[in-house]
């Protein structure tokens, strides 16, 4: 099945005077416009699969753990079976009760981002990463798991969109 992701985003930060009695100058800061456009491959800057799970429910204190190489439900009904990542996205629910962690899971857990990482996405907020770097994010039997641990005691949601290769 082919593949295209587009993702667009620009950051526009604004400083401006409470006053015209405030000494400080407006202030505009433009982050250049994140444009990433990736056609159906297997190579830098291509990705052929995708996963995607709206509402992940996690329980309680508790942890869904996503096997990049086992992702069941994949968009042609079966498990996608990533080789290396090209794009992560995940949004915690802004009715979340607290934070959700995303780590390395402790056995074959991924290490794309360091062995070690950990990171805590509050309610409503979100992480992403890209990299259309052929090699830089694997995945392999021995590094494949993440786990997505809810820190707070109610269950919570996150929507998660994974892009990668086959090959």
């Amino acid at each position: 099945m082919p593949v295209r992701f587009s993702y667009r985003e620009v950051l526009d930060v604004r400083r401006i005077p409470a006053s015209t009695e405030d000494n400080q100058a407006p202030y505009v800061g433009l982050h250049p416009l994140l444009d990433v456009l990736w056609p159906d491959g297997t190579d830098a800057n291509e990705a052929d699969d995708f996963w995607v799970n709206y509402a992940q429910p996690i329980a309680g204190s508790g942890t869904v753990t996503l096997d990049f190489k086992s992702l069941a439900n994949g968009p042609d009904g079966g498990s996608v079976d990533f080789a290396e990542i090209r794009a992560i996205l995940i949004r915690a629910r802004s009715t979340n009760g607290d934070a959700v962690r995303v780590s390395p899971h402790s056995s074959n857990g991924w290490d794309g981002l360091g062995s070690s990482f950990e990171i805590d996405i509050p309610p409503g907020g979100f992480f992403r990463v890209f990299c259309g770097v052929d090699g830089a994010l694997p995945v392999a039997p021995t590094s494949k798991s993440v786990d997505l641990d809810n820190l707070h005691s109610g269950a919570a949601l996150v929507d998660v969109l994974i892009v990668g290769t086959s090959a």
